[in-house]
């Protein structure tokens, strides 16, 4: 019996070991020296190596195990011949290693050690049986003896054989399910050597009979070692489809087609080569290997699942080939999966315009970085939605691309950055204080003050930041409500910083929510109401048109001005909503007003800027302006710094509405700007009327103011009027009119009309 699947390069150990054998094989022949006949040393030349040519091959995974028929002749001479018997074996069995081609020396050498260290383990076996030379039960008793004898000294010999010269386990080599075949065969074998010699001693003439069964064993042994050959093959080829089919990465693949191939093909060197940076073109076959071309998807070219050369040597077989081609083929469509399976979990998980994490992603990622008390930073953009709008959407994709790529710049690898949606981004920190949380913070904003380079335009935006102190126990959903209510906070503070989430602010911008929430379907609600300033003239006294202001009913808050919520409005997107409301309702009571008053009365409305920009405005106007309506659309100086403003505004005049700069002196507006802009009045800041009356410093100053409007020709009026001092001081500088608590206050529509109505009357009376 020997073992297949020794390594070309054998170690030093087996060398030992091959020469510890052969000298227990010569020490046996010299202890029981030659007699033979030449029949016998005929039968050991020709017959020995011609079985041993054709062995009853046992595969496994670890090597194969070849039951070497040949031992018939030495059982045979072992009751036939008991002097010839040692001698002949082992000329037998030099001469069979001498014919065997492939195997590197000291496999032969350890062989023919075995075959002697074997040989005479069986022979001893039957000299210790009294009689065992003589058919009946001891005979049998002492064949039986022998071929154990045999079968274990080459077993565990070939066993260790195989340790020594491969990588093969203790355990894998003298244990698997085929132990149990093995030694079967090998009795099967000494039982056809002793009924040999019982035939020839009591039948000569029925002794060529014998080599019927032989024969049948040597080729019931090939089909055998084929089918079973093919088995293996099957399992391991059924074992690495299911193995391709689990494989969720391109390791796994490597993993289980390489396992795959090396318990197909009985070897262990096989190596799946993929084109990257160091392999431009397929590895070509290994001498004495295969070689098998298969796509690489990830590669982006053909890639090779090589075999090399088998440790016995042993030939492949076409059926060999076709099996490599088959795997190659499985890994292909196998790593072709798992690259299709990793681009869709790219795209599930990560936002495709930035490659950051998506909502879905990032808030896996907090949940995983929970035990390290994390901090959460929410980050929107300022000025975004302006650069959006004017320079288009392709330049505000790629604004975020590099938003997206600044803002991984400001944190450490195992930091988690999402992208939230539209303009928002959201950090995680694991494992930081409120101190280091700040100082990203602080990171991400002077990263995003430079300008970012549009084709030959620079885009300006900045970036509000909330911070999320880490807390034990606090639920992931929490720390990003938390920090997404201090992003809000900053940009109520001013925008462009970042606000750390405190109670305060947490329960301020809560009711903020809350009112925000509201506000939506207000208007359908019927909860939104239009309240009219009169605006007089300095010099007559009389009405010289009506300010529209808005209010909001609130259920359970009263009446709410314009401050407590057209900023929500402008917060969470419903300002153009808001604006339109105002408008058509304004625009609707304008005639009933005009009709009280005896008059056309311009009518003064303030609109958002952003709205302006956007054209709901000029749509507003158009669906509801009627003939002879004088609508004056007010807006806050900074708001014509805005090209789109402007333009909107450019084409409202155009329709005959005019614009009055409201708030004037708190903006940069410049003296050319003053004179090339689209306005027709000029309203100054209701805070310097405080002083009109009595600070010679303001007066002053607003008198430049009036000198500039009347240079440019703009009719100025006076908001905040709270007294007769201030009316008289404004018809002193020369101010056209005013408006103020001391003239009026705002009220509803009904009460403004019984006082047109009133006034009108009256008016009449002292003309008539």
């Amino acid at each position: 019996m020997t073992r297949t699947g020794s390594p070309a390069r054998t170690p030093w150990v087996a060398h030992l070991y091959a020469a510890l054998l052969l000298g227990v094989g010569a020490a046996a022949l010299v202890v029981h020296p030659p007699r033979f006949a030449s029949l016998w040393v005929l039968l050991g030349v020709v017959v020995v190596p011609v079985l041993a040519r054709f062995p009853l091959t046992i595969l496994r995974q670890s090597a194969g195990i070849d039951i070497q028929l040949d031992s018939v002749v030495l059982l045979f001479l072992g009751f036939a011949a008991p002097g010839a018997a040692l001698p002949v074996w082992a000329l037998g069995s030099v001469l069979a290693q001498v014919w065997v081609t492939g195997r590197p020396v000291a496999v032969r050498v350890i062989n023919v050690g075995l075959c002697l260290v074997a040989g005479t383990s069986a022979l001893a076996a039957v000299e210790l049986v009294p009689h065992s030379r003589e058919a009946g039960p001891l005979g049998v008793a002492a064949a039986a003896l022998a071929g154990l004898a045999y079968f274990a000294a080459d077993y565990a010999g070939s066993a260790l054989g195989v340790v020594l010269l491969g990588r093969v386990s203790l355990r894998e080599a003298f244990w698997d399910e085929t132990a149990g075949l093995v030694a079967a065969c090998a009795g099967g074998v000494a039982a056809l050597g002793y009924l040999g010699a019982v035939v020839l001693r009591h039948e000569p003439w029925a002794f060529p009979l014998v080599t019927v069964p032989i024969a049948t064993v040597v080729f019931a042994g090939y089909a055998y070692a084929r089918t079973h050959e093919e088995r293996l093959r099957v399992r391991a080829l059924f074992d690495g489809a299911a193995s391709l089919q689990g494989a969720r990465t391109a390791e796994d693949v490597h993993a289980a087609v390489l396992e795959a191939g090396r318990g197909a093909l009985r070897t262990h060197d096989v190596s799946l080569v993929l084109p990257g940076a160091a392999a431009g073109r397929p590895a070509g076959a290994p001498p004495g290997g295969l070689v098998a071309l298969l796509p690489a998807p990830e590669a982006g070219g053909a890639g090779s699942l090589v075999a090399g050369e088998r440790r016995s040597r042993e030939p492949y077989t076409a059926d060999d080939a076709h099996t490599l081609d088959l795997l190659a083929s499985l890994a292909a469509e196998s790593l072709r999966r798992v690259g299709q399976v990793s681009e869709l979990e790219q795209l599930a998980g990560h936002d495709t315009l930035t490659g950051l994490l998506n909502a879905r992603s990032f808030r896996a990622a907090l949940e995983l970085a929970l035990p390290s008390r994390p901090a959460v930073l929410y980050c929107d953009l300022d000025g975004f939605k302006e650069v959006n709008d004017t320079l288009g959407h392709d330049a505000g994709d790629e604004v975020l691309r590099t938003v997206a790529g600044r803002l991984r710049g400001c944190l450490r690898p195992d930091d988690s950055l999402g992208r939230m949606g539209g303009d928002e981004f959201a950090v995680v920190l694991p494992g930081v204080d409120r101190a280091e949380a700040e100082a990203v913070a602080a990171r991400i904003l002077d990263a995003l003050r430079p300008s970012v380079p549009i084709g030959q335009v620079d885009a300006h935006v900045g970036v509000s930041v909330g911070v999320a102190e880490p807390a034990d126990g606090t639920p992931a959903a929490e720390l990003v409500r938390q920090a997404d209510i201090a992003m809000y906070a900053a940009k109520s503070a001013g925008k462009s910083q970042w606000v750390v989430c405190t109670p305060e602010i947490y329960a301020r911008q809560v009711s903020r929510q809350v009112l925000g929430d509201q506000l939506r379907g207000a208007a359908a609600r019927g909860e939104l109401v239009l309240h009219y300033q009169p605006v007089v003239g300095v010099v007559s006294g009389r009405l010289a048109g009506v300010e529209a202001h808005v209010r909001w009913a609130h259920p359970q808050l009263g009446l709410l001005e314009p401050e407590a919520f057209v900023p929500l409005a402008e917060e969470t997107g419903l300002v153009d909503e808001l604006t339109r409301w105002v408008l058509a309702t304004a625009t609707a009571a304008a005639p009933r007003l005009s009709e009280a008053a005896g008059q056309v009365l311009p009518l003064g409305i303030d609109v958002s800027p952003a709205s302006v920009a956007r054209g709901v405005v000029a749509e507003a106007v158009a669906r509801g302006a009627r003939p002879g309506q004088e609508l004056v659309l007010e807006l806050p100086e900074n708001a014509l710094g805005d090209p789109r403003t402007v333009s909107a505004l450019e084409e409202l005049r155009r329709r005959g509405v005019r614009v009055a700069v409201d708030c004037f002196g708190t903006g940069t507006l410049s003296l050319v700007e003053l004179r090339t802009l689209p306005f027709d009045a000029i309203k100054l800041d209701p805070a310097i009327s405080a002083g009109l009356a009595h600070e010679p410093a303001t007066r002053r100053l607003v008198g430049a103011v009036v000198e500039l409007a009347h240079a440019l020709g703009k009719p100025l009026v006076l908001g905040g009027v709270e007294d007769a001092a201030s009316f008289a001081a404004a018809r002193e500088l020369g101010f056209n009119a005013a408006q103020g608590p001391h003239l009026g206050a705002a009220v509803p529509q009904d009460e403004l009309d019984g006082l047109l109505t009133a006034q009108r009357r009256a008016e009449e009376a002292v003309a008539g």
